[in-house]
């Protein structure tokens, strides 16, 4: 970000910059205080990412769901700005791994009861209102298909693998067959929800005191959909297969606060999809290193197992 830009920015919100947080291509998020109280300073590139986060979090925080305060938005020179609450507490990622068993079966489930907070905060009547995950001619939420969006996502996965002799190998185009004619059926969710699409460590926060779990960040890629895509990403991406504890407690946190059970089913077909998603985004990246080699093998690995079991 241009320095006269941060400098006019903190002047329309009398922000004084403390620290830089993140920096990612489209996106930069600030540490900062605003009249003596701490503040996180998001600035965008992109318009229509800015209004979906702020949308989001707006609505949401209206409903009590544990999501940083909006304390102003606007524009900025060429970026979209956000100034939220500083959520406090630690970033559960680096913490979760040095936990005993116990406690992280309690905090699983506990992540599950916020998923669902989040998710089934807003009524049907609310989310036709929502801007947020409005991304095409359609806005209204009678008109949405969830199984048309996953329909043209799997298509859009299929063709960004980069097919080699070891995919041939272990039979990655049989699978891919099964997913595309499998996502053609897929029946509509009993009800749509919004979707974090990025729910999982990473986003989380912990208490100071390393207690419970405190809330949820990151709403950039927020849409609506099936409640249990959110599930099937978390589960892939940050539980181990063999810690079935942990699974257990985080499906059950989630059906508790949901008030529903969770369609196994459904959910080990999304997860095989959250593998095609991976190995398409890894064959997406520019350039290949070890990281991106580990993620490819473990996502092949799981194509293959949950695949087997439809």
């Amino acid at each position: 970000m241009k320095t006269m830009d941060k400098t006019r920015m903190g002047d329309m919100w009398n922000v004084k910059f403390i620290d830089t947080i993140v920096t990612r291509p489209d996106i930069v998020v600030y540490k900062g205080e605003r009249q003596n109280e701490l503040v996180a300073v998001k600035v965008h590139t992109r318009e229509e990412v800015f209004k979906r986060e702020v949308d989001s979090l707006k609505r949401l925080h209206a409903k009590g769901v544990r999501v940083p305060k909006v304390v102003d938005a606007g524009k900025v020179g060429d970026h979209f700005v956000i100034v939220e609450e500083w959520l406090g507490g630690k970033p559960l990622e680096p913490l979760f791994s040095n936990y005993d068993d116990r406690k992280q079966v309690f905090l699983m489930e506990r992540i599950g009861c916020l998923l669902a907070e989040v998710q089934f905060a807003l009524s049907a009547e609310e989310l036709d209102a929502a801007c947020f995950w409005q991304r095409s001619n359609e806005d209204k939420l009678s008109a949405f298909s969830w199984r048309s969006y996953m329909e043209s996502q799997v298509k859009k996965w299929i063709g960004r693998v980069k097919r080699s002799e070891e995919d041939s190998a272990q039979h990655l185009e049989t699978y891919f067959a099964a997913i595309a004619e499998k996502v053609r059926t897929l029946a509509e969710p009993e009800r749509v929800t919004l979707i974090h699409c990025d729910y999982g460590f990473r986003n989380l926060h912990i208490t100071s005191d390393e207690s419970d779990i405190l809330g949820v960040l990151d709403f950039e890629g927020v849409a609506i959909g099936d409640p249990l895509w959110d599930l099937a990403k978390l589960q892939w991406y940050d539980l181990q297969d063999e810690r079935e504890d942990c699974q257990h407690a985080f499906l059950r946190g989630w059906e508790k606060e949901a008030k529903q059970p969770v369609d196994m089913v459904r959910l080990n077909f999304y997860q095989a999809l959250e593998c095609l998603a991976g190995i398409a985004w890894v064959d997406k990246q520019p350039e290949m290193n070890d990281d991106l080699r580990r993620l490819r093998r473990r996502s092949v690995a799981g194509l293959a197992r949950f695949c087997r079991r439809f």
